[in-house]
């Protein structure tokens, strides 16, 4: 017999619902989250890319934008981020989540430019000329 994982057993947790496993992941801070591997840049850039995956609005994608840059990501990996989604969710969402992205940037028209920079060296040059 094989030993399990770790990973496998956090998984295997998952799938039951196991109350004790569930307390803990919901009991995750969003910088510093519990029971997975991730450091906190790391698990913002996972988040981030769920949040745009799901079609999440503009509150909840800003909340993660704040965390994401308060963990150390610049206005480039999250344009990288949300680039690398454009084969697998479409150009649409992404569209959609760049456009909601460069308002959570905030007011730093500097970080707004690098942004805006970066995501029109990608695929997506007119993203933010999209209705």
């Amino acid at each position: 017999m094989t030993p399990t994982l770790e990973h496998e057993r956090r998984l295997y947790l998952v799938t039951l619902a196991d109350p004790s496993f569930t307390r803990t992941i919901l009991g995750m801070e969003p910088v510093s989250p519990k029971g997975c591997r991730l450091d906190p840049f790391e698990a913002s850039m996972v988040r981030l890319a769920a949040l745009v995956a799901a079609g999440a609005g503009e509150v909840s994608l800003g909340s993660e934008v704040e965390i994401a840059l308060a963990a150390g990501a610049t206005a480039e990996h999250i344009a990288g981020v949300l680039i690398s989604l454009i084969p697998l969710i479409g150009l649409t969402p992404v569209r959609e989540a760049a456009s909601k992205t460069v308002q959570a940037l905030g007011s730093d028209a500097r970080v707004q430019r690098r942004f805006v920079q970066t995501m029109s060296a990608g695929p997506i040059l007119l993203f933010m000329s999209s209705p």
